[in-house]
């Protein structure tokens, strides 16, 4: 049995990896209070929302003294935004791009897996990380220039952290999955055509990946993993 965190773990792929774990010892971690507390598993619940420092700074705490050790941590949350620079003031794009939710983004996509990293890889020696990125911290793609700095920021710290993880003997994997089916878009209020997130991918592919990845021999290591639409 594994010791299982999953960071944004009340919605879509989340959810998805929780229930997929459900046989291992899991501690689940979302901003939404009811949606968390509706999750049917038998899991360690903490409501935090990972864009604030204070919020994770407690939370982390209580993690520290609460947990002796983790298997896996899993930094699923994340949150999206779309619009070029020329469109963000525009009709459908203005509520993501004001700077209040802009610094929202930039700080649940970026410090709060940093600062899940750093709070926790005490707890993770001979243990994993996986960062659920994505498609954009692969390519850079102009329509969402926020988000894509995010991502592009993950993709950086994990090179940046790699080796002094692995001298701690801890693997690290970053997955980099396309479009995917699931309420993403609608949680920020961005349209995103039925007909578009039916050519996504099944989180259950993600699912697999992250199984695959974490079930990989003790000497063997993934670092990178993209998965797209066929």
């Amino acid at each position: 049995m594994k010791k299982v965190l999953i960071t944004g773990a009340a919605h879509g792929l989340g959810l998805a990896l929780a229930h997929s774990f459900k046989d291992d010892e899991l501690i689940l971690i979302d901003k939404d209070e009811l949606a968390l507390q509706a999750v049917n598993l038998d899991a360690k619940k903490y409501v935090c929302d990972l864009a604030n420092v204070d919020e994770v700074s407690m939370l982390l705490e209580k993690l520290n003294e609460e947990i002796s050790d983790l298997d896996v941590l899993i930094n699923n949350a994340g949150e999206w935004i779309s619009g070029d620079l020329s469109k963000m003031d525009q009709e459908g794009f203005s509520h993501m791009n004001t700077l209040e939710n802009i610094h929202h983004v930039l700080n649940t996509n970026v410090f709060g897996s940093i600062a899940m990293i750093r709070g926790l890889y005490q707890k993770l020696e001979n243990g994993l990380i996986i960062n659920i990125n994505s498609q954009s911290g692969v390519h850079v793609e102009t329509p969402f220039p926020i988000y894509n700095t995010t991502k592009q920021a993950m993709k950086a710290f994990r090179f940046a952290i790699e080796d002094d993880l692995q001298n701690m003997k801890i693997k690290i994997t970053d997955i980099y999955p396309g479009l995917i089916n699931t309420s993403f878009y609608k949680h920020a209020k961005s349209f995103m055509p039925d007909e578009v997130l039916e050519t996504g991918l099944k989180v259950e592919s993600i699912v697999d990946a992250v199984h695959f990845v974490v079930n990989q021999k003790k000497n063997v290591t993934i670092p990178s993993m993209e998965i797209k639409s066929f």
